[in-house]
């Protein structure tokens, strides 16, 4: 491990923090919740990669950057019924850090893959609402409303 990778451990214990508890149980609130740390800690270390941001191989950003691949997740997530489920066992892969994604994805996938959409969906929140403080966002506690306010769509 370097020393990008402390600096960043580190910050995100502070951004983490920051965000807060997560407030529900259903896969959504751990997104959002994780996408807000995520998004503090890339404004706190904005010349960051996010290979280090993420604790991703460059191979494991590229599958994820890939459109087709953020779309189908994004598809299966809607289509398991995952968004709203309060079940963490079929969830927790996509959360957590893994050697791979859910069982369902493939072998290529990297764990953690919800918090790379809920980083995105973050980021579309505020990009969509520039008069939100990024104070306001981490207060917000309701993770529909980012959601919503998101406008969310993976690329195509």
């Amino acid at each position: 491990m370097d020393r990008r990778h402390l600096v960043a451990r580190a910050v995100e214990a502070v951004a983490s923090n920051l965000a807060g508890k997560v407030y529900g149980d259903k896969l959504i609130d751990y997104m959002i919740t994780n996408g807000k740390t995520l998004y503090v800690k890339s404004l706190l270390l904005p010349s960051t990669p996010d290979t280090v941001l993420l604790e991703w191989t460059t191979s494991q950003l590229a599958w994820m950057q890939d459109a087709n691949n953020e779309r189908e997740l994004w598809t299966q997530i809607i289509k398991r019924d995952l968004l709203y489920s309060n079940r963490r066992t079929e969830f927790d892969k996509l959360i957590v850090p893994s050697p791979i994604g859910a069982t369902w994805m493939p072998r290529e996938s990297p764990g953690k893959t919800a918090n790379w959409i809920g980083w995105q969906i973050v980021k579309a929140y505020m990009k969509n609402n520039p008069n939100v403080t990024v104070e306001e966002l981490i207060k917000m506690e309701d993770a529909q409303l980012i959601l919503d306010g998101s406008a969310y769509r993976p690329k195509r």
